[in-house]
């Protein structure tokens, strides 16, 4: 009798064990749910960590990415939305990202362009700190850039959008 107590004190411990080790304690929060946080948390460091999940969501998040990154105020919250956008090669944003490679702060700027950059597969010398007048030149030549994708035909446009992709593995 006192073995099958022990036996199932062991049994219980251990099921028990288990289910804290895999059983998920927070619930994961929504792409809707992250974005709102990012927008609205009490903190910068707060709607920067929000941005960072709903950045590593994955496709589904794509919309509240760009619904964040155009209506922060907080730079580095925009900065870490236009990383997400890039990484999930989101052509769609393409006119977002330009856009913000022109204006706003250096270090979204900067983020846009290298973004721009990677997924048109052509590097330009831009430089986030340069004149006004020169990053106009510059993303004047990225948009060229974009335009050239855009006017190919849908099959050049795929292949290309693939070989990059895949370059970046």
């Amino acid at each position: 009798m006192a073995q099958r107590v022990i036996l199932f004190v062991i049994l219980a411990l251990g099921l028990a064990g288990l289910a804290w080790a895999y059983l998920p304690w927070e619930t994961r929060a929504t792409p809707e749910e992250l974005a709102e946080l990012a927008l609205t948390a009490q903190s910068e460091e707060e709607r920067a960590k929000a941005a960072a999940k709903l950045s590593d969501y994955g496709p589904e998040s794509l919309e509240f990415l760009r619904h964040v990154a155009q209506e922060t105020t907080d730079p580095p919250v925009q900065a870490i939305c236009l990383q997400g956008l890039a990484r999930l090669w989101d052509y769609e944003s393409m006119d977002l990202l330009l856009d913000m490679a022109e204006s706003g702060s250096p270090l979204v700027r900067g983020q846009a362009a290298q973004a721009v950059m990677r997924m048109t597969g052509r590097t330009r010398p831009y430089a986030a700190s340069a004149s006004v007048a020169q990053r106009e030149t510059l993303v004047g030549h990225m948009r060229e850039d974009w335009q050239q994708i855009q006017n190919a035909t849908p099959e050049d446009r795929e292949e290309l959008k693939r070989r990059l992709r895949e370059s970046h593995e």
